[in-house]
């Protein structure tokens, strides 16, 4: 079993700043028994880091050389710091300014751990590149976007789960088998729930084959008058979204019956992406400017005990997941 990292202070900073920068994974990193959850917490950091660079830095050759000088902090150049720190809307410019204190932490943990973490950066960066400047227009492209985002960090936290003993080789085979249809589950909550939002910033990642079949484009997706079109998209992508979740429980049910916390850490953001999307398919703020969906906090506190109650007894699970599961 890994030793515990040091670097005390700037751990401390690390979780300090985290549910500043994190509305949803901030609370089930925080169920992760230590120090599996310091790994997870400064990896989610890292990818966080790497989209602020990317979501700032319109300029390829900047946007290249900041994720270089990224890659030389974690590596130990504290030289590169002064230019990240620069960047950011808030609160993530509190993050940059912190990004010397994550390359610290990073520094001390397992290089089981730090490897998979660079390697899945720059995958990430360079498949976040790619799709900066392109519109969705398939089922296809936005699973592939969705890969880049959130699938290699089902596959990264599958291999931390190893290297902490949480899983042995057996495990850790069936898991990976499932890890990205795992990080794909999450982030398509993201894109339905987000649309209006994204699409005021630029970002269109739902498909335009699925606007033009119901005589619909962006330009008046949010329209009144196009309402009944616009939620027959929704119901599309929803039914795509809840095979992949149907998937993600799979993935929960290969983690070993006795990692009680490492299942609930998994089970609490995908519960609660199937409840929001139930809340999608009811509330009409999708599609209203100035408002958002989201679950209620009794709701959440639910499925925050639930998810720790029952996450070693998988009838029980299956029997709740098809509760909270809306049926299209």
């Amino acid at each position: 079993m890994p030793r515990p990292m040091r670097n005390g202070a700037a751990l401390d900073e690390c979780w300090a700043i985290l549910p500043r920068v994190s509305r949803s994974f901030a609370l089930p990193i925080r169920i992760l028994p230590r120090p599996t959850g310091d790994a997870v917490m400064v990896s989610y950091l890292i990818f966080r880091i790497a989209d602020t660079i990317e979501d700032c830095c319109p300029d390829a050759a900047r946007r290249a050389r900041l994720f270089e000088r990224f890659r030389r902090l974690l590596e130990g150049d504290c030289a590169a710091v002064p230019e990240l720190v620069a960047l950011g809307p808030p609160p993530y410019d509190d993050l940059m300014r912190r990004s010397n204190s994550v390359a610290q932490v990073f520094s001390g943990l397992p290089v089981g751990v730090r490897i998979p973490i660079l390697e899945r950066v720059e995958e990430m960066s360079a498949g976040m590149q790619e799709w900066s400047a392109r519109e969705v227009r398939s089922m296809e492209e936005l699973h592939h976007y969705c890969y880049y985002v959130a699938g290699i960090v089902g596959k990264l936290l599958t291999r931390i789960f190893r290297v902490y003993g949480h899983v042995g080789e057996e495990a850790f085979r069936e898991l990976d088998a499932r890890a990205v249809e795992f990080g794909i589950a999450l982030q398509m909550i993201n894109v339905i729930r987000d649309v209006r939002a994204d699409a005021a910033e630029g970002r269109r990642y739902w498909p335009s084959v699925l606007l033009r079949e119901r005589a619909l484009k962006w330009e008046g997706l949010f329209d009144v008058e196009n309402r009944i079109a616009a939620q027959e998209v929704l119901r599309a992508l929803i039914r795509d979204a809840l095979r992949h979740c149907d998937r993600a429980l799979e993935y929960v049910r290969h983690l070993p019956f006795h990692q009680v916390r490492v299942r609930a850490f998994c089970l609490l953001p995908l519960l609660m992406a199937v409840a929001t999307l139930r809340e999608c398919l009811r509330d009409p703020a999708l599609f209203e400017a100035g408002r958002a969906v989201k679950i209620g906090r009794p709701e959440t506190r639910r499925i925050l005990v639930g998810s720790l109650a029952l996450a070693p007894f998988d009838p029980l699970l299956r029997c709740w997941y098809r509760r909270l599961r809306p049926m299209i």
